[in-house]
């Protein structure tokens, strides 16, 4: 499942991760430059890192 169509079930508490995409992340934040904040969902959920997708003009 891409971000996308994470965004489109809800909240995390709303869908099952075993349908999330291998290589997939999970979009939970946006900032005022229009950057996405996103989890890289490795491993277990306490430990997954934060990624920043930066938005280019």
């Amino acid at each position: 499942m891409s971000a996308e169509q994470f965004l489109q079930f809800g909240a995390p508490g709303e869908i099952d991760l075993a349908y999330l995409e291998p290589a997939g992340l999970i979009v939970w934040g946006f900032d005022l430059n229009n950057d996405t904040a996103c989890w890289s969902p490795v491993g277990e959920p306490d430990a997954w890192p934060v990624v920043i997708r930066r938005h280019s003009p």
